[in-house]
């Protein structure tokens, strides 16, 4: 689907969403925060953080979560680069950047009537540096969700919704054993107390479990039935914060791994009681075991995966250094899009060696078929790279793929130089992957001969 066709579905979910709430908008300014919504989502590096995401909010029974899941991921500032041109409107008289970060200013030209409440929501204060807050994206478009339902919807039906939007920041550790969504009420309680919004403490944790139902489905990916799913994603979220990457056919080996070792250092780190939200019995106990259950097993795939292509990439990189600071990908991988017969691959040199014997759908079979496996192509487009990252599987098991992330790292940053990192590994694969290098690189070089 193109913009056009997003800011017709955007107009449509709003108008039936606003309705069913019992506010209905007017064509205009369903127009306008449409208008709005979709531009904001269809920045060049939105790759997963894009309208797509936002159709997994539109079915929701509660039309609130709707307009809250529209709306949450208006500002993300990692991934732009910068604030939406069209949001900074309602920003501008807000937030104020200086070098070290974006600030909420201190004085204001005009008093807004949501900036203190929806500070007290996040728990921040005046001239907060908002680049130390883990929440910033969420907060950004909390503001600019205020103002521009302002006047289209009462006071406490706002402040509900910037209230789910804050439950939509990630990965948070419990503070003295008191549950993230907890803190949340705590909060919402005392703003409607302090401003007087005449909420009830029915409406209070309904709030609070309307967000946790939002956060939790804005993550639902971590839990995937299919951890193919999961691994598809986490390419997708790849060149939003590696825009290098967004280069598929001038990105130097060396940016991938690069970019690998972080995602993969992370997924590590990523304990799955802070990716999800339990509150009030919601979800059920069963349900929610069963998505921690599911996201750990995810998460322990993922490692796995992606240590076999930090490992295998890092290799090739460290041939490389001997002659020069890096290659592009492509020049390894031919592009799919690319049919050019003159365009070799360098696992046509890979001498083929004999796959290991796997009990069928233990983890290490379940890792080598995802290493086989196709994702979408236009965000990792390379032929035969599985073919090459199968070789490295075959030589090491799940313990020393693991092992050798840390080695990777450590010579990226220099700490072991370029022979003594592949002197780490089994010497027939170094062997054949050498092999194979200079049978590509004189098959390459005939090309330019005259």
């Amino acid at each position: 689907m193109n913009n056009a066709d997003y800011y017709d579905q955007c107009q449509e979910i709003l108008t039936d969403a606003t309705s069913r709430l019992g506010f209905p908008l007017g064509d205009d300014k369903i127009c306008e925060i449409s208008s709005l919504i979709t531009e904001a989502m269809g920045g060049n590096y939105r790759c997963f953080h894009n309208f797509e995401h936002l159709l997994m909010f539109k079915d929701q029974e509660d039309p609130i979560i709707t307009i809250a899941g529209l709306f949450h991921d208006l500002v993300y500032i990692q991934v732009d680069r910068k604030i939406p041109f069209n949001l900074t409107v309602y920003l501008a008289p807000l937030i104020q950047e200086r070098i070290d970060g974006l600030y909420i200013k201190s004085r204001q030209n005009k008093k807004d009537k949501y900036l203190e409440i929806i500070l007290k929501i996040f728990g921040l204060n005046i001239d907060d540096n908002l680049s130390n807050f883990r929440g910033h994206n969420e907060f950004l478009s909390a503001l600019c969700t205020a103002q521009i339902l302002d006047n289209s919807l009462p006071l406490t039906v706002i402040v509900r919704i910037v209230t789910i939007i804050e439950l939509t920041i990630p990965f948070r550790q419990l503070e003295n054993n008191i549950s993230i969504s907890q803190q949340l009420e705590k909060r919402l309680s005392k703003v409607n107390q302090q401003f007087q919004l005449g909420l009830k403490n029915d409406e209070i944790i309904l709030t609070i479990i309307q967000g946790v139902k939002l956060a939790n489905l804005d993550v639902s990916g971590f839990a995937s039935t299919n951890v193919k799913d999961f691994i598809n994603n986490t390419w997708l979220l790849l060149p939003e914060t590696n825009h290098i990457l967004n280069d598929q056919y001038h990105y130097l080996i060396k940016d991938c791994c690069i970019a690998l070792i972080k995602t993969t250092k992370f997924i590590q780190c990523l304990f799955p009681e802070n990716i999800f939200h339990c509150y009030h019995n919601y979800p059920s106990s069963d349900a929610y075991e069963s998505l921690i259950n599911r996201s750990k097993y995810n998460l322990n795939i993922a490692k796995y995966y992606f240590a076999y292509h930090i490992i295998g990439l890092s290799i090739l990189q460290a041939f490389i250094s001997r002659f020069t600071f890096s290659l592009p990908l492509s020049f390894f991988f031919p592009h799919k899009s690319n049919s050019s017969k003159n365009n070799s691959s360098f696992i046509d040199y890979i001498i083929p060696v004999n796959k290991k014997n796997l009990i069928p759908n233990s983890v290490e079979d379940i890792v080598s078929n995802l290493i086989s496996a196709e994702f979408q192509p236009s965000f990792f487009p390379y032929n035969d790279l599985g073919n090459f990252v199968i070789l490295i599987f075959n030589y090491l098991t799940l313990k020393d793929s693991l092992i050798f992330i840390d080695k990777c790292l450590l010579f990226f940053e220099g700490e072991i130089c370029q022979d003594d990192f592949l002197n780490l590994f089994p010497s027939p694969l170094i062997k054949i992957i050498e092999d194979a290098i200079a049978q590509h690189l004189a098959e390459v070089r005939s090309h330019f001969v005259l």
